[in-house]
């Protein structure tokens, strides 16, 4: 026999409670095992048993015996004197009757009414209990309020019994007096439906969407659970960029091309996009650069921007570089080991390196003329055993290899970089593979190398050593400078112009260090050591032209990862002007040259010399007056030649609004006449007058509308250009101000403009993945981590 918390029984127990307030409503909390050991004694005591029973019958409290569950919990609620819980923990059954009843998740409150009602036992009544507290709130205002702890969870990335402790508890009993924030279980089971609503919702809404991109990686939290995230990009009527994360979901199957492509084209299906996405946007890692091309023939594959930005920088100036070397022609290395192989998208710290146990000390002191970190070791920084490093990084430091040439793939993150925050020390992205060049350094090259190590070590010790640290803090605090000195990493775009950019702002607080090093109360031998560290005017000089080439670089890849997506137009502007920027060598200083010829030669090696990358770039970027800035006549020629091949073949169908819109502004077109060449003639004589010249009719009406509206729109731009400066929000403007004129371009405009030029939105949630699996939300499933993810830019 079961029986349910029911309303009525709810009411009976209010009213047993009216007429007895002086009954105790607290649990007693029993830790004596000898209690318990009498408890099992007197149930398996037919004597003993019944006394109990008598003296429970009676309505006396009888001194509480622990029982305890199969895990060996204590049973401490004053239930347990009357009832008993099965050895799995499932059900409760009463000791005064035949009574059985759910107690699932430690519940007692069904075996408690039962007590309270069928045994009179008043005991038993908690006058704090949830069901016995009097309403004090409308259940309107109720829901509101938990809608609210619900939306402050999830867009905050709080913890889900974050808003039941006790502070927060105390500040919401002040405010709405009677108002209880929702349980963890209860935001549980709230988050997998609101997952399920916006799912829906999404998919509603994307059925709506003409065409649109997709950016596409992949991340792994601290328990090494791989994720799959894909974002969308579009444009609606309004000409408004629209970007949302259409899909972050656990990934657990192997890394391969082949797995990437089925569950890829199976969430595409779902959400059904499949035939509607133009291009995907992702970084260089092999599977995925394959993946995109098994996919669809249809959708092509537009590579991120500030990856090869990055790789350009790194590159070309060899800031990265080690003995250790594997040529990519080696036996063992092949293309298709993709299809077979987890290679790079696991994103896990030990996955890729077979160094990654390596320490900092020991990557660096690889290639050193100098081995700055050997000679400025923890040992040598103790003085009659007092430990001067009294601040040393806690976190592990698992930088691979440093390589003399990094592909797209590469992938490292060094944790005492990004120590400074929290959020990213997760932040694993896919491209993490690593392809080297056996190419020897050039003389400039091991100069670059040689200084941006000394202020790597500079970095290190102002990490390591107390003293040093409070000194450069005092020399801060007096210029009134807040900069902070970071080292740099691999795969963190602009961390070395950074590093650079502190070291020269503080230049003269780092001089002081150096040329006060005796006054610090150092050992000999670490002045020493520390002395060889010091950067010469030479240095300064290389440090300076360092950064004036690379400020440029940083700017570009700042301006394509804001929050507003850079498009492709003036993404492919930045480009040429960052080429234009290193072959002008005009003013600038030997040092400065040289760094610029090797820029060059690696901007053509990563932007210019794919062709077919080329191609989908300039025709995305066309509908971006800022590209026209950089555009020659024969390009964009070949770009108009495109379009009007894509409204003639009617790639893109425009949908009724946009006809009546194309028939509305071309007017001018209805009243050309167009001569019926011999075969309309021909056929009109046959009998097929009505078909063929009304089919001749359409095709060379679009033709005469699309030259007209690529004649106008090239006035537009011109004119558009030189009032307008280039930003993120150029090219949408020109289109809503010229969007009634341009029916047919502005149609294909939605279109090409939705591509990204980065990867940016993908790592943006990875940045907001991280937040919500930091170390102090370590209990936290995949599957609750994923859907809080999805959440965050729905609610």
């Amino acid at each position: 026999m079961k029986q349910k918390l029911s309303r009525k029984n709810i009411k009976k127990i209010e009213n047993i409670v009216d007429h007895n307030d002086d009954q105790n409503d607290e649990l007693i909390i029993v830790t004596a095992q000898t209690n318990f050991l009498s408890m099992s004694n007197s149930m398996n005591d037919p004597d003993s048993n019944a006394s109990i029973l008598n003296s429970i019958n009676s309505n006396e409290t009888p001194t509480l015996l622990a029982q305890q569950n199969s895990g060996g919990r204590k049973l401490t609620s004053k239930v347990w004197l009357y009832a008993k819980k099965s050895d799995d923990g499932q059900e409760a059954s009463c000791l005064l009757c035949d009574y059985t009843c759910s107690c699932q998740s430690h519940s007692t409150s069904t075996i408690r009414q039962h007590l309270i009602i069928k045994h009179n036992k008043l005991d038993l009544i908690l006058k704090s209990s949830s069901v016995l507290a009097k309403v004090k709130i409308s259940e309107a205002l109720k829901n509101e309020l938990h809608q609210l702890c619900y939306y402050a969870i999830i867009k905050d990335g709080r913890p889900f019994n974050d808003l039941n402790k006790m502070g927060i508890i105390a500040l919401i009993n002040k405010l709405c007096p009677g108002y209880k924030p929702p349980h963890r279980n209860q935001v549980v089971r709230h988050l997998k439906d609101l997952n399920k609503h916006h799912h829906d919702l999404l998919k509603e809404e994307l059925k709506t969407v003409y065409r649109l991109s997709i950016t596409l990686d992949f991340w792994s939290n601290r328990k090494n659970e791989s994720f799959l995230c894909i974002t969308g990009h579009w444009m609606n009527n309004s000409l408004d960029s629209i970007s949302k994360i259409i899909d972050f979901s656990c990934f657990n199957e192997r890394h391969t091309a082949i797995e990437i492509v089925k569950v890829l084209r199976e969430k595409m299906i779902d959400l059904g996009i499949y035939e509607k996405v133009l291009c995907i946007t992702c970084d260089g890692a092999q599977n995925l650069v394959l993946a995109c091309e098994l996919l669809n023939d249809d959708i092509f594959r537009i590579w991120c921007y500030a990856h090869r930005l990055h790789l350009v920088v790194i590159n070309a100036l060899g800031f990265w570089v080690s003995d250790k070397k594997k040529h990519i022609d080696e036996p063992g290395y092949s293309s298709a080991n993709i299809l077979t192989s987890n290679t790079t998208t696991s994103n896990t710290t030990t996955s890729y390196t077979t160094t990654s146990n390596a320490t900092d000390q020991e990557i660096e002191q690889e290639n050193m003329d100098v081995e700055w970190d050997l000679e400025l070791n923890d040992d040598s920084w103790n003085i009659n055993g007092v430990d001067l490093i009294d601040e040393i990084d806690t976190y592990d430091t698992i930088n691979a290899t440093a390589n003399t040439e990094f592909s797209e793939t590469t992938y490292f993150y060094d944790d005492e970089i990004i120590n400074e925050q929290d959020i990213i020390e997760l932040m694993n992205d896919s491209w993490s593979n690593v392809i080297k060049d056996l190419i020897d350094l050039t003389q400039a090259q091991k100069l670059i190398l040689q200084v941006v190590k000394k202020c790597r070590a500079i970095a290190k010790i102002l990490k390591k050593s107390s003293l040093i640290s409070r000194f450069v803090r005092k020399e801060q605090d007096s210029m009134k400078s807040k900069k902070n000195i970071s080292n740099d990493c691999p795969s963190r775009w602009n961390s070395t112009f950074n590093l650079i950019d502190a070291i020269i702002e503080l230049k003269h607080v780092i001089i002081k260090l150096f040329t006060d090093k005796w006054s610090l109360n150092l050992r000999k031998d670490q002045v020493s050591k520390l002395a060889k560290i010091e950067l010469t005017s030479e240095n300064w000089d290389l440090l300076s032209a360092l950064h004036f080439v690379l400020r440029p670089f940083f700017l570009a890849t700042k301006m394509m990862s804001g929050k507003e997506y850079a498009t492709i137009g003036l993404s492919y502007y930045a480009i040429h002007e960052i080429k234009s920027f290193c072959a002008k060598e005009e003013k600038c200083t030997e040092q400065s040259k040289t760094f610029k010829r090797l820029l060059v030669e690696k901007l053509n090696k990563y932007f210019y010399s794919n062709s077919e990358q080329i191609h989908h770039l300039q025709r995305l970027a066309y509908f971006d007056p800022t590209s026209h800035l950089c555009l020659n006549d024969k390009e964009k020629q070949q770009n108009e030649n495109y379009i009007r091949k894509l409204i003639t073949d009617d790639v893109y169908p425009l949908e009724s609004s946009s006809n009546d819109n194309l028939t509305s502004s071309s007017s001018l077109s209805a009243q050309i006449q167009v001569k019926p060449s011999v075969f309309d003639e021909f056929m009109a004589a046959c009998g097929q007058e009505d078909i063929i010249l009304t089919g001749n009719m359409k095709e060379k009406s679009k033709r005469i509308s699309i030259n007209e509206e690529l004649k106008y729109f090239k006035q537009a731009v011109q004119q558009f250009n030189a009032a307008v400066q280039p930003s993120t929000r150029s090219a949408k403007n020109f289109w809503k101000a010229h969007k009634d004129r341009l029916p047919l371009l502005t149609h294909l405009a939605k279109i090409h403009l939705s591509a990204c030029a980065t990867s940016v939105p993908s790592e943006s949630a990875f940045s907001q993945s991280s937040f919500i699996g930091r170390k102090e939300r370590n209990r936290i499933t995949g599957e609750h981590l994923a859907y809080s993810v999805f959440l965050k830019d729905k609610l």
